[in-house]
């Protein structure tokens, strides 16, 4: 008599295992804090592009970018995720997410912003979609689009601070 047993196997992300740490100062890495929610930074969670507080050391990974030559243009930038390499913040639909990379003409245009000087404050920071002109990266309801628009409330959603990365 043969028996079998059952093996349960677990997939845990690669990422989920591993700590990853940004050297404060090390070229490159930022984290970018709302100009008019001042506790909020840009973060990806499931993959999608917000604002939100930040607490745990995961969170503080999933808001450190790398900021690298913009992939479909290189005097414009493209954030690339700290805690998932080679997945970058792009554009689709109108709507911010972070996807892995793929060697494509419209990914790579979607994944290029050009940085413009803040549209609330000129000392700060606005980014502005590289294939999309006048469209530029905003919060809305805590979520992250490229949008146009004017008014005093768009160009605080869309101005933010680049500070030191808070995976330390």
């Amino acid at each position: 008599m043969i028996l079998l047993k059952k093996l349960a196997v677990a997939i845990i992300p690669l990422a989920s295992l591993v700590t990853f740490q940004a050297v404060a100062g090390e070229e490159g890495f930022t984290s970018l804090q709302s100009f008019n929610y001042p506790s909020h930074y840009i973060r990806h969670a499931s993959y999608r592009a917000q604002i939100s507080e930040i607490h745990s050391e995961l969170d503080k990974s999933d808001a450190t970018f790398k900021i690298v030559d913009g992939l479909a243009d290189k005097n414009c930038i493209s954030f690339q995720s700290l805690n998932y390499p080679g997945y970058y913040l792009r554009h689709r639909s109108y709507e911010i997410w972070l996807d892995p990379h793929v060697a494509d003409d419209l990914y790579e245009k979607d994944a290029t912003f050009c940085e413009r000087s803040g549209l609330a404050d000129p000392s700060a920071t606005t980014f502005e979609s590289l294939n999309y002109p006048g469209h530029f990266i905003r919060h809305r309801n805590y979520k992250l689009f490229i949008n146009t628009g004017s008014g005093d409330l768009f160009k605080a959603d869309a101005t933010f601070w680049k500070t030191s990365p808070l995976a330390k």
